[in-house]
């Protein structure tokens, strides 16, 4: 098995665990894991935001000093961001996921 990404990683753990898990533990993983993903969104998204004014204040100045004047170091914290999004988004798959089995749909017979 060859993983290339976070998600890829955090969905296998999963993946192998889920089924040795009790519904509680499902659900306490599942709330868990969609309350860090959302606090980890919000965060992202402010830093993010952040680093952008910054940028453009920077870039309105004659003489620009500050970081991300070059392709090193913009494409750096492009990946980062990137990795932060999969982890996020991986995040809310397993817990979505736990939640289902812990919670599953009540029978229509």
């Amino acid at each position: 098995m060859s993983m290339t990404s976070i998600h890829e990683a955090i969905t296998a753990l999963y993946n192998r665990a889920s089924d040795h898990m009790t519904p509680a533990e499902l659900d306490e993983v599942g709330s868990t894991m969609l309350d860090q993903a959302e606090s980890a969104a919000r965060n992202l998204s402010s830093v993010a935001e952040g680093i952008s004014c910054l940028v453009y204040n920077d870039g309105m100045q004659d003489s620009p000093f500050g970081s991300f004047q070059d392709s090193d170091s913009v494409s750096s914290l492009l990946c980062s961001i990137s990795q932060q999004a999969d982890m996020i988004a991986a995040l809310i798959w397993v817990g979505g996921e736990a939640r289902a089995h812990a919670r599953p749909a009540p029978s229509t017979d």
